[in-house]
Parts: C-alpha cells; sequence; structure tokens
C-alpha cells in the first residue's frame, strides 16, 4: 500500500493500482460479515491517523504493514490502542448496508469494511467488499 501526499509521488508508481481516497478514521476498521439474513460485525485494527499533506517532507511512502505507519498522527494513537471500545456502527444501519450489497451483487454470504470518518462520526466509507 503506497499512501499518496502529492500529485507529483504518482511518478514513482508503477501499474497497475488501484486508488482510493484517505479518510482519517482513528485507525479502526469494522468488517462487517453477511450470511443470508445474518449480520455480524467486528472491529480491526487498520491505519491510524495520518498528518495533513503539508507536514510530509516526502511525496508519498510505501507501508509494508499496516502497523508500520510513518507519520502519524499522535492523537489518534489513544484511540487506536482502545480498539475494544470503539463504538460499532448501528446494527440496524449494517443490515441494510448488507440487504443493498445482497440485491445488487446477488450474493448471500460476503463480507465488507467499513470506517468512519474521525471528523465526523456519523460519515460512513465502505471500503472494500469481500
Amino acid at each position: 500500500m503506497t499512501l499518496l501526499f502529492r500529485p507529483h509521488g504518482l511518478l514513482g508508481l508503477k501499474p497497475p493500482m488501484v486508488f482510493q481516497e484517505f479518510v482519517n478514521h482513528g485507525g479502526v476498521i469494522f468488517k462487517v460479515y453477511v450470511t443470508g439474513n445474518y449480520v455480524q460485525c467486528m472491529r480491526r485494527k487498520s491505519l491510524p491517523g495520518i498528518l495533513p499533506e503539508e507536514h510530509h517532507p516526502f511525496p508519498f511512502v510505501i507501508l509494508s504493514r499496516v502497523s508500520n505507519t510513518p507519520w502519524h498522527n499522535p492523537e489518534d494513537i489513544e484511540y487506536y490502542e482502545h480498539l475494544e471500545v470503539a463504538e460499532l456502527p448501528p446494527l440496524s444501519f449494517l443490515e441494510k448496508i448488507a440487504k443493498g450489497l445482497q440485491k445488487a451483487m446477488r450474493l448471500h454470504l460476503f463480507n465488507f469494511g467499513i470506517i468512519r470518518d474521525a471528523n465526523a462520526c456519523n460519515i460512513y466509507f465502505i471500503i472494500n467488499i469481500d
């Protein structure tokens, strides 16, 4: 995984690539598992918060592991270390997302990752579907 801080950071990368906007999310990803009508949500470690781009000396950084993040936001570490206390998204909300994904993909067994914007606790992003 590579985090780009400036557009010219693309010059150091080689295709194929998938782009995704980074959203500071407090170091927690919620993994949602769906089996038919059953929906279960678990907390998992993710990337800690990243400082604004003007604080980064390089145009990009390559991460070999999620826990290997340089230039994190120190204020996010406390939340990251207390993964267990991160409030789960409402189950009814997750069930609605699961039903929509089931209908769109015609699948009954899958999982997806969802993160919560650290700056707006009621904004979520689906970041992967497996």
